[in-house]
């Protein structure tokens, strides 16, 4: 006997749900009240997880979706957030992102060598004869300015730096 197997694609939209934290308060022996620190938020007195930032932006940047449309989309799920609290959230996230920034391209250049990867690329189109091989021969502050150019180039103010060039 045989068996046949059906394949299907399926999806399930995405789930948005509260996280409940629950901190116990005590009352000390000596009269104190004492009760835990709330956990650490990415956005200090936010009331969204880092996820929902992380989503909010890959949705914008990545996908193209403008703020209006996720608004749209968050409201036909019963979440009423405004469009005026997206974009705030994005350019907090956007000034985060800005000093990570920082941070690594301080932290690359201290190190006083930086090394690239000079793995030769294929580029074109058509049969194997008509396309060329080039490298990237990257260096750490054009690489830095280019994820700069991805998370936040439209509300941090940019830098001066060039952006990458591959010539082929």
């Amino acid at each position: 006997m045989s068996t046949k197997v059906t394949e299907r694609l399926c999806v399930e939209p995405s789930q948005f749900y509260g996280e409940v934290i629950k901190r116990v308060v005590r009352k000390q022996s000596d009269g104190l009240i004492v009760q835990p620190l709330t956990p650490e938020a990415v956005l200090p007195r936010r009331c969204v997880d880092a996820s929902f930032l992380a989503y909010i932006t890959i949705m914008k940047f990545q996908w193209h979706l403008p703020l209006y449309r996720q608004e749209q989309m968050l409201k036909s799920q019963g979440i009423r957030i405004s469009r005026d609290t997206l974009i705030r959230y994005v350019i907090e996230v956007a000034q985060l992102l800005g000093r990570l920034y920082d941070t690594l391209l301080g932290s690359v250049f201290e190190a006083g060598s930086v090394f690239a990867d000079e793995t030769p690329v294929l580029v074109g189109k058509g049969t194997k004869g008509n396309r060329k091989y080039t490298g990237f021969s990257v260096r750490a502050r054009p690489v830095l300015r280019l994820l700069r150019y991805v998370f936040v180039n439209r509300i941090v103010q940019a830098r001066r730096d060039r952006a990458i060039r591959i010539p082929y």
